[in-house]
Order: structure tokens, then sequence, then C-alpha cells
């Protein structure tokens, strides 16, 4: 399995390019900044032998912890990686004494919502147009 790490200030580049890429949201660099440098040990990458290949950004939402990214490129999905990165997540949480962990996923994304149901999360409630392009997320939610 590849290495799993912090995110580093020189990685938010990439981060940025991957999660433009896979996720129906755009973030800044401003705010990628914010939410790495707000919990630095909530965002984590991991890497292969050409950069980073997938993270996980996460923010404390009161006694939760929300996951607000997590993203593999797609050459990496389907072999570990994404559930690498959550477990190390959720280890992480478990250890910083978390109960629950969030999420939101956009409702068409069916093969987000099938990875997070096969990890023991649930769907608790539809939010309306959540995001920008208008359309639903579900909240997501799982003890640790």
């Amino acid at each position: 399995m590849c290495p799993i790490r912090r995110i580093q200030k020189e990685d938010l580049k990439t981060v940025k390019k991957l999660s433009d890429a896979s996720l129906p949201e755009t973030y800044s660099m401003g705010l990628l900044k914010k939410l790495v440098n707000a919990w630095p040990e909530a965002c984590l990458a991991t890497e292969s032998q050409d950069g980073v290949i997938g993270f996980v950004i996460g923010r404390k939402d009161g006694t939760k912890s929300r996951i607000v990214l997590i993203c593999v490129d797609t050459e990496f999905r389907k072999k570990g990686v994404g559930s690498e990165l959550l477990n190390r997540y959720l280890g992480i949480m478990k250890r910083q004494r978390f109960k629950t962990a969030t999420l939101l996923v956009e409702v068409s994304n069916q093969q987000a919502i099938d990875f997070y149901l096969h990890r023991r999360f649930k769907i608790k409630e539809r939010k309306p147009h959540i995001y920008k392009n208008g359309s639903d997320a579900y909240l997501m939610e799982r003890a640790i």
C-alpha cells in the first residue's frame, strides 16, 4: 500500500487539481490552506512514486468529526487507496475520542454512496440544493 502522511503545503496544488477533477464543487487554494492549517492531523495524503494520488481533509464539527473532502486519482480507484485513507483518518479520530464521523455526498454519486455504505456509514438525511449546481446531498454518518 502507498504511504500515508500529513498533507504538506507543497501538496496543495495537487490536492486542488485532484479535487477539481473529481468533485462537484471547487475549493479555492485559500480554503484548502485554511482547512489544512486548522487541523493538520486530520488532513492526510497518500502518494505513489509520481506524487500525491489521494487525500482526505477533515474538520471538527462540534463533537463530531467531519470529512470535508476525500479524493483518489481515478487511476488508483478500486485499489484500496480510499479505504486506507478513510481507515487512517477514522483511527486518528478514535484516538482523539470522537464518537461520530460525518460527510456530505452528492445524491447522484452512487459509486461514492456505495463506498461509504460498505464502510458502515448510514444516510441520515437529504440536504436540498447543497451544491452550487443545485444538486442535493446526503448527510452520512457512522460511529467511530
